[in-house]
Parts: structure tokens; sequence; C-alpha cells
């Protein structure tokens, strides 16, 4: 499944010329001009990176990144600045509030994608490899979970439900509750709630 990418710029020509490169460099991706439009895709789709200018109509760039970085949903979303304000002072606001890299314009569209394509690689790693429980180092009550089995307990442990599991992860709801079936039955636990208590008391101890 490719990588779903949403562009925001009020430059309408540059923001479709980009749309459609990246599309033909193998990812999904959405355009819209304005924070309003940009929220709809977000209420809408799971996406994995964000490149947005600074100066856009009634919120700026920045305040964009320092809401979506204050929402569970989205904190851990790469966002790149692409964007005239160049000046030093203004990267360095840029990375202050969380956003993972800054392009100035004019810009080398090989250059943004070399760096979409890094931050992409580097996220599905750690969110893979280093946000989620380690339960191999546990040696009571082990029970061996897979990688995604692992990644829905963490989630389920920070509120998620099962709905918001499937817009997180892009996966049926169907599916995620087949998944949660199979860890009650890992777990010999009877719903939610006794599944949870048993990996805080179990795996999240410290």
């Amino acid at each position: 499944m490719a990588f779903k990418v949403l562009i925001i710029d009020d430059d309408i020509d540059l923001c479709y010329a980009l749309k459609s490169y990246l599309i033909n460099k193998g990812l999904s991706v959405f355009a819209v001009h304005n924070l309003k439009d940009a929220v709809k895709v977000l209420n809408y789709e799971y996406l994995d990176l964000i490149v947005s200018d600074i100066m856009l109509p009634n919120v700026d760039g920045y305040k964009l990144v320092e809401i979506l970085k204050s929402m569970k949903l989205f904190n851990q979303l790469p966002f790149i600045f692409l964007t005239a304000k160049g000046l030093t002072k203004d990267k360095i606001h840029g990375y202050d509030i969380g956003c993972s890299a800054y392009l100035s314009k004019p810009f080398n569209p090989d250059e943004l994608l070399s760096i979409i394509n890094n931050l992409l690689n580097y996220s599905e790693k750690q969110y893979d490899l280093h946000q989620f429980i380690d339960l191999s180092k546990k040696n009571l009550n082990f029970i061996e979970f897979s990688v995604k089995e692992q990644i829905i307990v963490n989630l389920a442990t920070q509120g998620f439900m099962n709905k918001e599991l499937g817009n997180y992860l892009n996966i049926n709801i169907r599916n995620i509750e087949k998944y949660v079936s199979k860890l009650l039955s890992k777990t010999k636990t009877n719903n939610r709630t006794e599944l949870l208590i048993f990996i805080l008391q179990n795996y999240l101890s410290t």
C-alpha cells in the first residue's frame, strides 16, 4: 500500500505539479490549499507525512504544526516545511516546534523526494521497532506477540478504541476485532478491560 502524503500550499500550480510528481514516484497524495480543507483530509485519511507551506491563509504552518503535535493521533506524524521563509531564525523556529525537515523555495523536487523517503523509512522502522513494548525481555508470564499485536496492545493501553485503531493503522475494523480476539485468547482474558489490566500488570510494570 502506498504511503499517504498531504500537501498544503496556497500556490495552486505548485501544489498540483508537486502532487503529480509524487504520485509518479509511487506515493498516494492529497493536495489542499488551506487549513479547513487540510482538516477534512485529516479527519478521513490516515496520513504518513505532511508537506506544508508556512504562509497559509488564516492559520500559518507554524500554528498547524503546534496543533497537530498537541494531538495524540498526529503527534508522531512527520512534517516538512516547504517555504519561501528561508532565514535561519525561521528554520530554527520550525524545528523548535516539531517539524521534521525544512526545505526553502525554490527547491529541487528530487531533494524533497529524498527527504520524504528518508522520513517515511525512518518513521516505519521506529514505529515497528522502538515505540512499542519489547515483550521478549520479560521472563514471567511470557506470551509471544506478533509485531502487529504489540502495536495494537501499545495503542490500546493509550486509550485507542477499535475504530480509532482501525483509522490509525489503516486496518478494517473487522480485522482489528480479530486481532483483539486473538489477544484475549492468548492472555486468557475475557474482555478489553481485563486485557489492559493484564498487559499493565505483566509488561508495563517497572
